[in-house]
């Protein structure tokens, strides 16, 4: 059996991809880099924002490790240089005081508005091993989504975020 698609919608993607530009992307030696969220700003050039941490960790220390950062270029499609940590690790009483990540940007009403999930852990940050299972568990079980909210243009000053948690974990 199966669904039958009673209109016949084209795909405007079908066949139209383009070759993705090799070196048009945002890399960083030794990090795992995630989920970039690009921007245009009133400088002309494009930010984007994304997740990394330690390669040596493995994929699985994102949510113990990861932190947000922005990278810049003049064209979208070039290479992303890296500018600064723009979430890093705070502390363990912040909620998300120990990891930012899937970091998403807008712009809004003169505001620069970011959207990002977060955690904090009562353990020590994992920095020369792989966070084991338990470890990974229990910073998962604290995740929250929040927002930074910045007035600053996007150019050459650092990023001064008013930090909230929006959303709440609860128990089932």
């Amino acid at each position: 059996m199966g669904c039958k698609n009673e209109t016949e919608v084209e795909n405007i993607f079908h066949n139209n991809w383009d070759v993705s530009l090799k070196e048009g992307a945002f890399k960083m030696n030794d990090w795992i880099v995630w989920g970039g969220s690009v921007i245009k700003a009133e400088d002309d050039k494009y930010y984007m924002f994304a997740s990394r941490w330690p390669k040596n960790l493995s994929m699985s220390a994102w949510v113990t490790n990861s932190e947000v950062v922005v990278a810049v270029s003049d064209k979208p499609g070039e290479p992303y240089v890296f500018k600064n940590v723009v979430l890093p690790a705070r502390a363990k009483q912040h909620w998300d005081g120990k990891m930012t990540h899937n970091p998403g940007i807008h712009y809004h009403e003169g505001k620069y508005i970011l959207y990002y999930i977060g955690t904090t852990y009562g353990f020590p940050q994992p920095i020369d091993s792989i966070p084991t299972r338990e470890m990974y568990e229990r910073a998962w079980n604290n995740k929250r989504i929040g927002v930074a909210v910045s007035d600053s243009t996007l150019g050459v000053r650092l990023f001064h975020f008013l930090r909230t948690s929006k959303i709440e974990p609860s128990c089932l």
